[in-house]
């Protein structure tokens, strides 16, 4: 997984496809969801769009479409190799929930 909670509450775009129009829409994101299942763990995040919507979106997945970008250069995360888990207290957030799904 390449973004965790590093990115929280940085400021990113993401592409749509409005009518026969692509556009990048801006957002910030908000929250982290991990999931884990059949063994495989997921990691997705959750964009509050300026314009009012909201999604869960798998950056990575939409990095590698070429469907994200982020505004300032100076705003690109770098995934820290020390952070392992994200529930880690020195890794932590609080203004920004991080959710933990387990399977079960």
């Amino acid at each position: 997984m390449k973004y965790k909670d590093e990115v929280l509450g940085k400021r990113i775009e993401v592409e749509f496809k409005v009518g026969t129009v692509t556009q990048f829409f801006p957002g910030t994101i908000q929250k982290l969801k991990m999931e884990l299942s059949d063994g495989i763990i997921s990691c997705h995040h959750f964009i509050a769009f300026d314009d009012e919507d909201e999604y869960w979106f798998d950056l990575e997945k939409k990095e590698t479409a070429n469907q994200l970008r982020w505004p300032e250069k100076e705003n690109i995360p770098q995934p820290d190799a020390k952070k392992l888990k994200t529930d880690d207290a020195s890794s932590s957030i609080p203004q920004f929930p991080i959710i933990v799904l387990q399977e079960g």
